[in-house]
Parts: structure tokens; sequence; C-alpha cells
């Protein structure tokens, strides 16, 4: 018998404040959290798995109005609490969890120097600290876009983003199961690193009945973690023994 059970909890609390001229503020202070708990029970042999991610956060952003301008900035503090596993196998009793430190903040420029033209740009840095500062990762994260109407009925997009996250999923098959294993950036696990450029046309009828849109990106993904060969979900309670560091597109 197999019982597989995982649950999702999150809660937040938001104070807002608009000042003069439009600008505003917001605080949200929030805490997450995703729970498994599986066990298999065969012919006696009873083996239980269990594992969470959790977090607990503060996140300041400010959005100000200057003219034809607006800008957005924030800041965000958070820290991560993940068991990677928790097995009982019979007698055996193994568990491993990890806890880190998140902080980031963020400047974010919107302008249209024309009616037809607008664009955005942004800067996000990153910094990721293992419990007790065993090791740091800083990561910048640059976004541009551009966005051109010509016409009325016709407008093209294009854009550039880097992303980071410190949280890796490790799995056996390529759905999300409650059997999937979970870590953080550490000394030897780095933040995975995307790289996307995109474009899209969007067009319209003049009488508005009918509307075609076409998209494409490429993304470039950096310290990917996936299993090495031979290895599996509960081959080592050890997280750096299980996976291999790959690059995909």
């Amino acid at each position: 018998m197999v019982d597989m059970r995982w649950s999702n909890l999150a809660g937040s609390l938001t104070w807002g404040h608009d000042f003069r001229g439009l600008s505003s503020s917001q605080t949200t202070l929030y805490a997450t959290s995703y729970q498994t708990n599986n066990d298999i029970n065969i012919s006696g042999l009873n083996i239980a798995y269990l594992g969470h991610i959790r977090h607990v956060g503060l996140r300041q952003n400010f959005q100000l109005m200057l003219g034809r301008h607006e800008l957005n900035i924030g800041a965000q503090t958070m820290i991560t609490d993940v068991k990677t596993a928790e097995w009982t196998r019979v007698n055996n009793h193994e568990k491993e969890q990890r806890k880190g430190w998140d902080n980031s903040a963020w400047l974010n420029w919107q302008f249209s120097p024309i009616r037809q033209l607008s664009a955005s740009a942004g800067m996000r840095l990153t910094v990721f600290s293992e419990k007790c500062f065993v090791k740091t990762h800083v990561t910048i994260e640059p976004r541009i876009s551009l966005a051109w109407q010509p016409s009325e009925w016709m407008s093209i997009k294009a854009g550039y983003s880097r992303t980071s996250q410190n949280i890796h999923a490790l799995r056996n098959q390529n759905t999300t199961t409650p059997f999937d294993r979970y870590t953080i950036s550490s000394k030897l696990v780095k933040p995975e690193v995307a790289d996307q450029v995109s474009l899209g046309l969007f067009i319209m009828t003049p009488s508005q009945d009918y509307d075609f849109s076409l998209e494409g990106y490429y993304r470039h993904i950096d310290n990917v973690l996936d299993y090495r060969d031979g290895i599996s979900f509960s081959s080592a309670i050890e997280i750096e023994r299980a996976p291999a560091r790959t690059k995909a597109n």
C-alpha cells in the first residue's frame, strides 16, 4: 500500500499607503509551507518519506510616479527552511535539513519617450547565504524590454531578462510528484541562473473582432541539477552525493 499526501499553506499581511502625486508603498509580511508525507507498506515493511519547504519573509515595495517616469524600488528578506529528506526505513532513521537567508533589492524604470514607444529597464541584486554563512552567493539580474506600436492595430515587443533560483528540485521523472527532493544553494550547489530573450508580434483587425499574436523566446539555464546515473530518490540522504550539474536550453 502506498499513501502519498502533500499540502500547501500560505498567508500574508499587507499594508499599503498612497502618497501625493500617485506614488505608493506596499509592505508585506508572508509565510508559506509545502509539506510531503509518503508511506509505503508492503508485506509488513514500512517506509516513510517526509519533506518540507518553508518561507518566512518581509517585502517592501515603492512605486514612484515622476512625471513621465515610473520607478519601482523594493527590497526583500526571507528565511528558507528546506527538509531535503527524512526517512524511516525499518529501524533506520535519517534526516537532512537546510536553512538559508535570502536577501534581494531591485530597481525598475519605465519610460515612454514618444507615444509609440515604451521602455522598461531594471536590475535585481540577490544575496543568498546558507546557514551560518558557510557560503554566500551573489547574483545580479538585469532586464530590459521595449514595446513599439507603429499603428493602432499592431505592436512589437522585445526583451531580455536574467533570473536566478536558490531552491533546486531533483526528480526521477518529468512531472512533479511528492517523491521529488529539494535543496538550497550551498558551498557545492550553485544558484540556477536563466537568461532569456523574447520577441513578440501582436496584430488586431480594424474591426477589433479578431486579434493575432506570435511570440518566441530562447532560454539558456546554467547549474540545473539532475540525478547522476545509477542514483535515485532514496540512494543517499546527503543531497550533494545525488546530483550531477547540467546546462539546459
